[in-house]
């Protein structure tokens, strides 16, 4: 713990290190030089082959190939050490990263480090809320996706992968209702809106909830792999730091998280995944948000984490909100200028849940 509380960047190298699903390019150089050493030091390829690794023969000497494009990460790694070169120096070595299932074949750069910043996580917890991994079957590649209705939270997910993944291409994918048509200038319209260039954007059909929905798509499964190798590190650090903790928070209600003025009002946090709303539950008690957490009744296996108290709900504004979520921030700035206005507004969370439950039912 003590360590955690000290980092400031993610070792993405060290984090995919263990993944055998990773494969790098290296500097042919480098590749020759692990050659030589291994016969230095057991003699032959298939002597060192047999003793410490086990593969076939065919496979293990296609790695010393010139047509050899890439090589299982952890593999060289373990060569290499068997050879008493460090990490360190490997890493240095590595021109790009790819992982079997990608629509695209050819290598891409990783940043070696990422910086752990408020901006990162909150990010990171959005991508959580609203991405999934594009599997639709298990002989199909994978690919990032990303998905939201609001032209601001995808924007903002753009900005965010070209801050921290500079060399990742990706395109945004329109999802236009089969009942609706859109012309020419209307696509325009929505394009210009996008902070992506016209060769990025792709419009398609289908309904999807009867809404234009904006999906922004990444054919690299690498970074589906990077991406769930850090989730442990990102959600401990954020356990520890309260302004991590926020911004964790902040991203997950940027994507899921909902917010209700009329009579009442409250702001809620639903998702099926109960581990991750039980960890968000831990973070707002630690932030000192009052709250309740439970399965809806009328929706099984829907988590929900419902905040209503007025204290809470101001506490909530003040050190996260919604963000980006234009919408959703606006109603929740509403909700506190009507409790600065009137004060002695009182909310019960017993009864705001009962007539919440029967808002949304």
């Amino acid at each position: 713990m003590v360590f955690l509380l000290n980092v400031t960047k993610v070792d993405t190298y060290e984090n995919l290190l263990q993944n055998k699903n990773v494969y790098v390019a290296v500097q042919k150089e480098f590749i020759r030089e692990i050659r030589c050493k291994i016969k230095t030091r057991y003699g032959t390829l298939s002597k060192y082959n047999k003793i410490n690794l086990g593969l076939k023969s065919c496979t293990f000497r296609y790695m010393f190939k010139k047509y050899a494009r890439t090589i299982q990460f952890s593999r060289l790694v373990k060569m290499s050490g068997d050879c008493g070169i460090p990490k360190e120096v490997v890493f240095s070595k590595i021109t790009g990263f790819r992982a079997s299932g990608s629509h695209r074949k050819n290598n891409i750069k990783l940043p070696r480090y990422i910086p752990i910043n408020e901006n990162f996580i909150e990010g990171y917890a959005l991508y959580l809320a609203e991405g999934d991994t594009g599997l639709s079957g298990k002989t199909k590649p994978r690919k990032l996706r990303f998905t939201n209705s609001e032209i601001s939270v995808i924007n903002h997910f753009i900005g965010w992968i070209r801050k921290y993944f500079r060399d990742l291409d990706f395109y945004v994918n329109v999802i236009v209702p089969n009942s609706v048509v859109l012309k020419n200038y209307e696509k325009c319209i929505i394009s210009q809106k996008l902070n992506a260039s016209e060769k990025q954007i792709k419009f398609s059909s289908g309904n999807y909830n009867k809404k234009l929905k904006y999906r922004v798509c990444v054919d690299r499964a690498i970074i589906i792999d990077l991406f769930l190798s850090i989730e442990k590190i990102i959600k401990e650090i954020s356990f520890i730091n309260t302004t991590y903790a926020s911004a964790y928070i902040r991203g997950m209600m940027i994507g899921e998280g909902t917010v209700y003025s009329n009579n009442y009002f409250y702001v809620r946090l639903e998702m099926r995944n109960e581990r991750e709303v039980k960890f968000i539950s831990n973070l707002l008690n630690n932030l000192g948000i009052k709250h309740t957490i439970n399965e809806r009744n009328k929706r099984h296996g829907m988590w929900s984490v419902f905040i209503g108290r007025k204290d809470s709900v101001l506490k909530f504004h003040q050190i996260i909100g919604f963000g980006v979520h234009r919408k959703r921030q606006a109603i929740l700035d509403g909700i506190i200028d009507s409790i600065s206005v009137n004060p002695d507004v009182a909310v019960t969370t017993r009864l705001l849940i009962a007539k919440a439950e029967k808002h949304i039912a």
